[in-house]
């Protein structure tokens, strides 16, 4: 028996995130923090949480975690505001994290799909 075994179960989710009250670039070290802000939600259990940054452009980012982190991940992006100077973000006023999609596939969330409006 090999020690080697594929894995080709679904352990990833994937997020497109956005910072819709900003048009400047944001770095892939200021999204770790946006994204690690809104998980201190949940205290130390949030902040052991593992995600990956695969892609960002301009105020948009790719993330993956864990899947059953799924629903951790999105309350905790969807409830957090902050204040766009305090995290480093030019402008006034505040800002949030927007899921503009997730999917259980990466396809699924680099495809330009636009969300559902909830105004």
């Amino acid at each position: 028996m090999s020690p080697w075994k594929l894995n080709l179960s679904h352990d990833w989710f994937y997020f497109r995130l956005q910072v819709p009250e900003t048009d400047s670039t944001i770095d892939l070290i200021t999204w770790k923090l946006l994204v690690s802000h809104a998980l201190n939600l949940y205290g130390l259990l949030g902040q052991s949480l593992h995600f990956d940054i695969l892609h960002n452009e301009r105020n948009t980012c790719i993330i993956r975690c864990y899947e059953r982190d799924r629903q951790t991940f999105t309350t905790a992006i969807t409830t957090i505001t902050w204040e766009l100077k305090e995290a480093g973000l030019e402008g006034e006023g505040y800002c949030c994290l927007r899921i503009l999609n997730s999917s259980k596939y990466l396809l699924g969330v680099t495809e330009d799909r636009h969300p559902v409006s909830c105004r």
